[in-house]
């Protein structure tokens, strides 16, 4: 066999371990299609995004699905809180197509998303074998919250929610706890039950000299209830109620509690 020929066959060789090789990664590998939109003031999500970086990992997590049998419940186990990172990257666009091992196939994963600009940092639990997730993310600034408290005796019965009849219970001060202890203040450092000025339009009223939104009455941080057993507390930190807030009445009868957003003014709040 001549130099030139065993050259070709080299070459040849190499071609077939190339092709071979990439055919045997495509096939072990799994595709994840990650799919993020823009969330508006009034929660719809359909804004196309420019980029963002994501960042995959292994969902370690303890799962105890309601109601369901399980041999390893969070309630017998050591929490684990270690989530090896599996890929990372950064897209233009809304979407990205990403690659992973074959052997994640199985498991479940966790993706989360950082937009280049004005919007939030979000994520998404991904099913094992699942093969296109979308995440949602807000817009900023973020919206302020307000929390409903309902404070009743609960009798009638003894069932942990509100039914008719049930003795409604009037001037009980509620404590609001986050992580950080007693909260006494206001997304704008006011004591908690600050109100402010709004405009006919529902737009709050602005001081020019501060950018802060005009007080109409000061509020002193004692919240109590009203007649109907209910009170809100209005202008919080969004963070702090998405991370939990417990409610506390400073009496020891049964109470309930529901949570709704409180939409915001220009750039924050409104009334």
């Amino acid at each position: 066999m001549s130099s030139n020929q065993s050259r070709n066959l080299k070459g040849v060789v190499i071609l077939f371990l190339v092709l071979f090789f990439t055919c045997f990664v495509q096939a072990q590998a799994q595709a994840l299609t990650v799919n993020v939109v823009g969330c508006d003031e009034n929660n719809t999500c359909s804004t196309p995004l420019t980029g963002f970086r994501w960042l995959v990992e292994e969902d370690t997590t303890t799962q105890s699905p309601p109601g369901v049998r399980v041999p390893d419940s969070i309630s017998l186990v050591v929490h684990n809180s270690y989530a090896p990172v599996v890929a990372t990257d950064h897209a233009t666009g809304s979407s990205a197509e990403i690659v992973l091992p074959k052997k994640m196939s199985s498991k479940r994963l966790y993706v989360s998303v950082l937009p280049d600009s004005g919007y939030t940092a979000s994520g998404v639990q991904v099913e094992a074998g699942q093969a296109a997730v979308t995440v949602k993310v807000h817009k900023l600034p973020i919206p302020t919250a307000q929390i409903s408290v309902l404070v009743f005796k609960d009798h009638n019965p003894i069932n942990n929610i509100y039914d008719t009849g049930e003795e409604l219970l009037e001037g009980w001060n509620i404590l609001v706890f986050d992580q950080a202890g007693p909260m006494s203040k206001d997304i704008f450092g006011n004591p908690l039950g600050t109100t402010y000025a709004f405009n006919p339009d529902g737009t709050a009223q602005i001081d020019p000299s501060t950018g802060e939104p005009v007080v109409a009455v000061m509020g002193d941080s004692i919240i109590r209830t009203g007649t109907d057993g209910t009170v809100l507390i209005k202008i919080l930190r969004r963070a702090s109620t998405a991370s939990g807030l417990y409610r506390r009445a400073e009496k020891t009868l049964q109470t309930g509690s529901r949570q709704r957003p409180l939409r915001e003014l220009p750039a924050l709040m409104r009334g």
